[in-house]
C-alpha cells in the first residue's frame, strides 16, 4: 500500500495543483466516453470524473482492466476490486463532475445488496474456515507424499497420485482467494500466501494469473478482450471467431482459424474432455476438474463483441449476470467447488470471502419485492434456451455442436 500511495503522490503532485480550480468542471457521459484511448484515459467513479492516464502504467492490477473501462462509469468495478483506502487517493486524479445522469433502479438495488453485505460483516473473513482448510490441505499433501514415496505397490502409488491431484485442485481455490485479496484483505499478506501456494506448490505464477483474471472479471466473455475464452486453435466458444479468427487485445496477436483449428473446433464436442484432462499441463488430471467447472460457469452464457458498459442496460452488474452461471450443489459439497460454484455472486462481489458466497446468493434472491436479479437471470436463461432451442417440444432436436466447415462455407 505504501508504494502505491507514494507513486500516486509523485505522479500527481504537479498536475493536482494545476487542476485544483477545475475539478468541478461539468461533463456528460458522452463527453467522458471520448477519452478512451491508451494516451487519454478518463473514468467515472461516484459521479466524479478522473483522468488516470498517467496512473495506468503503475496500476497494481495492470493496465488492461483500466484501458478496457476507459471512458465508462467504473463505480461498481472500482468498489468491487479495491479496498476502502483507495478512494482517498482518487482526488489527485479528478478533472470534473458528471452531470445529467442518474443510475437505474437495477444499479441502485445491486449497490444496496453490496451495502448490506458490508454492513452486516460478510466481507470479513472467518479465519476458523481457513484453519480447517489448512488442516485438510496438510492431510492431503502428507497422505499423497506417504503413498507415493513409502509405498512400493503401484496401486498405492496411483492412489497417492490421485490424492495429490485433489490437493492441487483444492490448493487452486486458495490461490484464487489470495488473488482477490479475500483472505487477509491485505495485498502484501495475501500476495505472500498466493505465491507460496501458487508458485511454489502449484506451479502457477500468481502474477500471471492475476493479470489474466483481472481482465476476465472486467470484460467477461468478450470475444476480443477476455483471455479466458480465447482458445483458438483448440476450441471456439463462439461462432463469432469463424472463419476469420479473432485479434486478441490481451495477447496482442491474431488467433487464426486455420485448417488445424477447423478440425479441432468441428470435433470439440468429442475432444473437450480429453483436452481438458491435460490442458492444465502442470496439474494432475484430477485438477483439470477446476478448469471444466470454470468453463461451465461461462461458456454457455452470452458471448459479445467489444467492451460493454455503454449504457445502464449493460452496466457492471448486468454484464456479470449475462456472462456467469452458477453450478447447483448441496451445501455439504461446497468444499469440492471452492466457492466457484457461486460464479454469479463471485462476479458481483469479487472480494467477498468464499465462505459467505452462499449467504450472498440467498440475499440477492430476497433483495426486494421486485427480485430484480432473479428476473435478470431468468431473462438470460430464457435467451439461452432460445439460442439453443431448448423447449418442451418432444420433437425438438437437441443442441448441435459447432459445424466449423459449414459456417466457413
Amino acid at each position: 500500500m505504501t508504494t502505491v500511495v507514494k507513486t500516486v503522490e509523485n505522479i500527481n503532485e504537479g498536475s493536482l495543483r494545476a487542476r485544483k480550480k477545475n475539478i468541478n468542471t461539468p461533463y456528460t457521459v458522452q463527453e467522458v466516453a471520448k477519452h478512451n484511448t491508451k494516451d487519454d484515459v478518463w473514468i467515472i467513479i461516484k459521479n466524479n470524473v478522473y483522468d488516470v492516464t498517467k496512473w495506468m502504467a503503475h496500476h497494481p492490477g495492470g493496465e488492461l482492466p483500466i484501458l478496457n473501462l476507459a471512458g465508462h462509469d467504473v463505480t461498481d468495478a472500482f468498489r468491487g476490486f479495491h479496498p476502502d483506502w483507495a478512494y482517498n487517493k482518487l482526488a489527485t486524479f479528478q478533472v470534473g463532475v458528471l452531470v445529467d445522469y442518474q443510475p437505474s433502479q437495477v444499479i441502485k438495488d445491486y449497490r444496496a445488496i453490496d451495502d448490506q453485505l458490508r454492513r452486516e460483516g460478510y466481507y470479513q473473513t472467518r479465519y476458523s474456515f481457513y484453519f480447517k482448510l489448512y488442516i485438510w490441505l496438510s492431510f492431503l499433501f502428507g497422505l499423497a507424499m506417504y503413498l507415493t514415496i513409502n509405498c512400493t505397490q503401484v496401486k498405492w502409488q496411483l492412489v497417492g497420485a490421485a490424492v495429490l491431484g485433489i490437493f492441487w485442485q483444492q490448493l487452486a481455490f486458495v490461490g484464487h482467494d489470495t488473488g482477490h485479496i479475500s483472505i487477509s484483505h491485505n495485498r502484501a499478506i495475501d500476495g505472500w500466501i498466493g505465491s507460496t501456494v501458487g508458485n511454489f506448490f502449484g506451479g502457477v505464477s500468481l502474477a500471471w494469473w492475476k493479470r489474466t483474471h483481472n481482465v476476465h472479471h472486467v470484460v467477461p466473455n468478450s470475444v476480443q478482450h477476455d483471455p479466458d475464452i480465447q482458445h483458438l486453435p483448440i476450441f471456439a466458444v463462439s461462432e463469432k471467431v469463424i472463419p476469420n479468427g479473432v485479434f486478441s487485445n490481451y495477447h496482442q496477436k491474431q488467433m487464426n482459424f486455420d485448417a488445424f483449428a477447423k478440425f479441432m473446433v468441428s470435433n470439440q464436442h468429442f475432444l473437450y474432455y480429453p483436452v481438458m484432462a491435460v490442458a492444465r499441463f502442470n496439474f494432475h488430471v484430477l485438477a483439470g476438474i477446476v478448469h471444466v467447472q470454470i468453463c461451465l460457469s461461462h461458456f454457455p452464457m452470452e458471448i459479445y463483441d467489444g467492451v460493454p458498459y455503454n449504457s445502464d442496460d449493460e452496466c457492471y452488474c448486468i454484464t456479470q449476470l449475462k456472462t456467469t452461471l452458477n453450478i447447483d450443489c448441496p451445501e455439504w459439497m461446497d468444499w469440492f467447488h471452492g466457492g466457484l460454484q457461486f460464479q454469479v455472486e463471485h462476479h458481483l462481489f469479487p472480494r467477498l470471502p468464499r465462505h459467505n458466497l452462499r449467504v450472498a446468493r440467498k440475499m440477492r434472491y430476497s433483495a426486494n419485492d421486485d427480485d430484480w436479479i432473479n428476473d435478470q437471470i431468468n431473462q438470460e436463461l430464457d435467451k439461452l434456451g432460445d439460442d439453443f432451442d431448448l423447449t418442451d417440444d418432444e420433437d425438438q432436436q437437441s443442441p448441435q455442436p459447432i459445424n466449423a466447415w459449414a459456417i466457413e462455407q
